[in-house]
Order: C-alpha cells, then structure tokens, then sequence
C-alpha cells in the first residue's frame, strides 16, 4: 500500500498547474502586466491618423456653411432694408386744454414774520402772551429784571448830578475871575495916568501889571475848567440815556399786529441779547393776513403774466382761493432760468404759513399750447429736435423749445404748429430728408 502511493504523488504533482506548486497562502499576481504583447503596426497609426483627420474636415464643414449662410442672409437684409423705406408712426400735436392758464408749485409765506430777542440781560419776570395770542402793534409781551441795569442807571444819574455840580461851580469860578480881571484891568489903567503924573512909582505899576496877568491866566484856566464840567455833563447825560434806553428793553413789546407762533422761555429764565441762535428767540410773531406766495416761473412765460392778474391757489383738502401777482423780480435766476412772482391772498382763517399747494396764473397771450410724447424728441448736438413729415413722405428735422413737462409728454413752446406731423418712432435710420412710409395705424 505505501508503495503504491508514494508512486502516485509525483503524478498528482505533475498534473497540478504552474500556480499550485506556489506555497499556501500566496495567491497568483492577477494585475500583471503582460511582457509578450505585439506592438502596433505603421499601417494601424496611419490609419488612425487619417481616420482623425476626415472626422475634424467633417467638423469644419458642418460648422462653416450654416455660418457662410447666415452671413450671406445678413448681407441679403442689409441689402434689402437700404432700398426699403422706413415705415413710421405719425401723430399731430396736442393741444392743452388749459392753455390759458399757468400751474406751478409754491410755498405759502406770511405776510410778515419776526423773531423777537432780548434787547437787555436778565431774568423774565413776566410773560403775558402765549403761543395763538393774537397782538396788537405795541402791546407788552414780556417784562425782563435787569438788577444791574438799574443800578447802572442809579450810578449814571447820580454821576450825572456831580456833573452839573462841577458846572456850576465852574461856571461861578469863571464869573469870579472875569470879575477880578475887570478890576486888574481898571485898576492898571488907573495906575498908569498916575504914573504919568509920576504920582505913583514904577514898581507900584509893575504890581497892577503883574496882577493883571494873574486874573487872565486865572481867567483861562476857570473857562478850561468850565468846557470840562461841560463836557462831563454831557457824558453824563449821555449814560444816563442810555442806561434808560436799556431799562426800556425791559418791556418787550409787539413790533406789529399779529398772532404769537413761537415761544421759548418761562419766568424765571436767563436772557442775554448776544443770544440769537435760530430757535433761541424769545418769541416769533406772524402776521397772518394777507398771505404771501411765492412762484418761479419758466423765462418762457415771464412775458404773459402780468402785475394785478387773477391767480388762484390750489392746496389739497381745501377750496380754491383767489389772488392776484403782487409784484415780481425782473430778473432771471441764471441757475433756474426763471423768474420769482409773488402773489397776495386773503386769508379767511383756513391757511397757514408754511403750507404747499399749486398756483394757477392766468397768461395774457391767447396761444395754442401744444404737446408731444417724449419718445417724439431727438436731443443731440445740434438740440433738441422732432422728425415733421413734409411733403407726404420726407422727414424734416425740425429743433424746438419745450416748457412744462408732464411726464409722459413735453410742452413746445416754439418751433411746431399744431397742424405738423411728427414722428414718434424714432430712430438712428431717421435723418433729415429721409424718405419714411407712413404706418397705418395713425
């Protein structure tokens, strides 16, 4: 038996394959590459090469006619739309049904309006008028303490008294000595005919002579004297003026009729005049009625409204109000180019300083007043200009000048009358003496 298979291994051994002689637990490796494999031909890479070759030719190809053809379309249509004609929409100006009349914005101000500032420094010791009272020209708003003023005054005044004392004194003192000079003076001339009859001496002479010179220089300095006491008088009174005017600024009183708008202190609060920052004041008076408004009008119709014309004021919520233009400026705002009119209303309780609305001018010149949409207008180097047709078929460009705006359309003013037909599809092919076919959807 053992004979037999000891026999029989080699023959298992020789039939196993290659791999099962390997030792257990080492597996074959599967991912190596082969070293036997046959390189390509020439033959294969030529064929390859052309191969690539035919597919990019196809590309290029199935790219470059469909682009040759639109090209060639897009010559085909210039071509064509060179000989054609434009076909445009034409419309006639409109004409305003409100042409005779001007609305414009505007502010209502009042008539007249005024801060009031303490004149003196102080305490407010008592207000008499609040915000809504209404005022009448010198009525007393408020009275001011002024301690200092007072006593400023007091001083001034007793100053004042010591002056007119010193000038009496000095006016007495001045008649003293033109007195003793009177007597100096007589009493020399008396002496020297004596000493011509040589009844007195030399030196007694001398004596008088000296004393008159003594009563003259005694003269000068009591009218020297008396032109200073003048002069402090006048100082004097001069202080004592204007610490009074000060005393006054105490009373605060309405420089005019109207009603109290603003009112920014209570008693006791401190008051200085160097204190005049807007909102700081002590009051502000308005007068109410009539009301002021004012309008800037376009330079194009300074012309038709006219001084003491009818305008009426629009604001909202409220009745139509009547008016007329008061007056106006004469001059053109160089920034705005127009002109500022002011208008009156009377005020029937119902308006306010302060407020907007709308003013409605009446022009004078009985024109038509028309407008086109925006779209109709060429604004270039050469101005702002509308395409006319002329002649059926022919567009003219025509420059205009426009006024109002109204959002979706302008005002012509100049330069096109209401019986033109202008073009309101405008575009670069437009040009002036292009021939156009009218749309018919006019």
């Amino acid at each position: 038996m053992e004979t037999t298979l000891t026999q029989q291994s080699p023959q298992i051994d020789q039939g196993k394959p290659d791999g099962a002689a390997h030792p257990a637990g080492h597996d074959a490796d599967e991912t190596a590459v082969p070293k036997d494999l046959k390189k390509a031909g020439w033959l294969t890479i030529i064929a390859l090469a052309l191969l690539f070759i035919v597919l990019m030719a196809v590309l290029f190809y199935v790219g470059l006619v469909p682009h040759q053809a639109a090209d060639k379309q897009i010559k085909a249509d210039a071509a064509e739309l060179e000989t054609d004609v434009p076909v445009v929409i034409a419309v006639a100006p409109s004409v305003l049904a409100n042409a005779k009349e001007l609305i414009l914005p505007c502010d209502v101000c009042a008539d007249q309006e005024t801060a009031i500032y303490p004149r003196t420094s102080g305490y407010l010791k008592e207000r008499k008028v609040d915000i809504q009272d209404r005022v009448k020209k010198d009525d007393l708003l408020a009275v001011i303490d002024s301690p200092e003023v007072d006593a400023q005054l007091n001083e001034a005044k007793g100053s004042l008294e010591q002056a007119k004392g010193a000038l009496a004194a000095a006016l007495a003192t001045v008649t003293k000595t033109r007195s003793d000079l009177d007597l100096a003076t007589s009493t020399l001339n008396r002496y020297k005919v004596l000493r011509e009859g040589e009844t007195v001496t030399q030196q007694e002479l001398e004596d008088k002579e000296n004393a008159q010179t003594q009563a003259e220089g005694a003269l000068a300095q009591a009218e020297g004297a008396l032109a200073q006491a003048k002069a402090d008088v006048v100082a004097a009174t001069a202080a004592v003026a204007r610490y009074t005017v000060l005393q006054g600024f105490e009373n605060v009183y309405a420089p005019f009729d109207g009603v109290i708008t603003a009112r920014n202190y209570d008693v006791g609060a401190l008051l200085s005049p160097s204190n005049t920052a807007p909102g700081k004041e002590m009051f502000r008076i308005t007068k109410l009625n009539p009301l002021r408004v004012f309008v800037s009008v376009p330079q194009t119709n300074v012309g038709e409204v006219k001084i003491d014309s009818t305008a009426m004021l629009d604001i909202r919520g409220r009745q139509s109000v009547q008016g007329k233009v008061a007056r106006k400026a004469n001059a053109v705002d160089i920034n705005t180019r127009t002109m500022l009119f002011e208008l009156h209303f009377e005020n029937d309780g119902t308006l306010y300083p302060g407020m907007y609305g709308m003013a409605r001018l009446q022009l004078s010149q009985e024109r038509q007043r028309l407008t086109i949409p925006v779209a109709a207008l060429r604004f270039d180097a050469r101005g702002t200009q509308v395409a006319v047709i002329k002649g059926g078929d022919t567009v003219q460009m025509q420059k205009v000048t426009l006024g109002r705006d109204f959002g979706n359309a302008l005002e012509v003013v100049d330069g096109l009358a209401a019986d033109d037909l202008i073009v309101t599809n405008l575009s670069e092919r437009i040009t002036d003496g292009t021939k156009v076919k009218l749309s018919k959807k006019e």
